[in-house]
């Protein structure tokens, strides 16, 4: 083979930000000189190439990789050597939490409902829907409910963006003590 032809996959995690294909390069083997790599996301007779690839780009999180089609050709070679790169964009982990806190007894009922998301779980601007409460009036221990996974809901910018995260949540635990 005339050309040696070395692809470039690209694995990300879900940043709301595009992710372009690898940048591959290609060598004709009898000048030892770089030659021009084209890149595409068809490979048919109706596929549109181009030289940049930074105009192929993946922004969601996707269960499969995108293939990218890549070809490589000089004037000491007749037709095409072609090879496949992939661009990978993995979901990220989020963990709502409730709150947890340890509380004196009132007389009043005492109820929690902070939620926080795990440190670097969520885009900066990513919205929530996640809700949560624990309470109770009498000493002793109260568990908290929080929305169940399935019913959580993330936004960002009014775009629904919920598909490129795996979200987990956690309860947390109203304590009332008693006055001493």
């Amino acid at each position: 083979n005339n050309i040696t032809l070395t692809t470039s996959d690209v694995t990300e995690t879900y940043n709301a930000q595009p992710h372009q294909a690898g940048t591959a390069t290609a060598i004709d083997n009898a000048t030892k000189q770089a030659v021009e790599v084209e890149y595409s996301l068809t490979n048919d007779e109706n596929a549109t190439w181009t030289k940049n690839p930074a105009e192929l780009t993946q922004t969601d999180a996707t269960e499969t990789p995108v293939t990218v089609y890549v070809r490589a050709s000089s004037a000491n070679h007749t037709g095409y050597v072609t090879g496949t790169e992939t661009i990978t964009i993995n979901k990220r982990d989020v963990t709502f939490t409730g709150e947890t806190a340890q509380k004196y007894y009132t007389g009043s009922e005492i109820e929690l409902t902070g939620v926080t998301s795990s440190e670097n779980g969520l885009v900066e601007g990513t919205q929530h829907n996640v809700t949560y409460s624990a309470k109770g009036t009498n000493a002793g221990e109260y568990s908290g409910t929080i929305s169940a996974v399935e019913n959580v809901a993330l936004t960002l910018n009014n775009v629904d963006v919920t598909k490129n995260y795996n979200i987990k949540t956690e309860a947390g635990k109203l304590t009332i003590k008693p006055i001493t």
